[in-house]
């Protein structure tokens, strides 16, 4: 195969490299945020969605339930679901980069991206670079309105706990594009994606207390990564570090990277699905 530098390459070889570029991903970044920025109704999507969730749903279910038990700590109901909302957010952001990843498959692009010395682990950070940006701009968009609810926090607190959240957009986006790499039909895997998004949302302390739920939800909850999540991000962004929930949030994203990493390395280079 001839690559764009004139150059043969191995085709059985050539996407083995498994070192991250920083070069060739800053420019497979660039080239994620031009395709973005063309598609200006999904920035518009992506910024709306933070304001509606806290504006018009969020503050009003906050006058119907009051305050919610922390660790033995009452804590503001809107304080409370600041992290659920940002899970919500970054679970939407898996989609975009499912979307990516099978653009990529359907036209090729996967292949010649990886022809051109992109990496497997290059390719898949590359991809999560929209879904940063955008959460980094959810987060501190969510930070500001809240303080005209009367929520306070420490800046340090809200830091950590934005930073964690990336470590959300790794595990998720990493899984999109595992399901990217193991289903080519977009029938099923629209299906899957739809079946999948409700049942992680609620069956997780993202707007209640797991304590307050049924016992067979409590039971759904041990077993979703959400539950995790959210539960690591809500106890730094009230001061109350829970580490064994930051450990296993941690841990389970960087499994998710590493074998989103090796799937696509494996993955079939074009799919056929229309």
């Amino acid at each position: 195969m001839l690559r764009s530098d004139g150059n043969f390459v191995n085709t059985k070889t050539f996407r083995k490299g498994t070192l991250f570029h920083w070069a060739k991903t800053f420019i497979l970044a660039e080239n994620e945020l031009k395709a973005v920025w063309h598609n200006k109704p999904l920035l518009v999507n992506a910024f709306l969605n933070p304001i509606l969730y806290l504006v018009f749903f969020m503050a009003g279910l906050r006058g119907m339930t009051g305050g919610i038990l922390v660790n033995g700590t009452e804590v503001d109901f809107l304080a409370f679901t600041l992290p659920g909302i940002l899970m919500m957010l970054v679970i939407s952001l898996m989609g975009h980069t499912v979307y990516r990843s099978t653009i990529d498959k359907r036209w090729g692009l996967l292949g010649y991206k990886f022809m051109n010395g992109i990496s497997p682990l290059s390719y898949v950070t590359g991809l999560m670079v929209y879904p940063f940006f955008v959460f980094l701009v959810q987060g501190v968009l969510l930070a500001v309105l809240s303080l005209f609810y009367g929520i306070t926090y420490s800046i340090t607190n809200l830091i950590l706990a934005i930073s964690l959240g990336i470590g959300g957009i790794i595990f998720w986006c990493s899984l999109g594009i595992i399901i990217t790499t193991r289903i080519n039909d977009y029938h099923q895997r629209d299906i899957v994606l739809g079946l999948m998004t409700l049942p992680i949302l609620f069956t997780a302390p993202t707007f209640y207390a797991i304590e307050s739920a049924p016992v067979y939800i409590q039971f759904i909850s041990w077993l979703n990564p959400i539950t995790y999540q959210v539960t690591a991000i809500r106890s730094l962004f009230l001061g109350q570090p829970d580490i064994m929930m930051i450990l296993i949030a941690t841990a389970i994203s960087i499994t998710l990277l590493i074998l989103a990493v090796l799937l696509i390395a494996k993955a079939e280079l074009v799919s056929n699905e229309y």
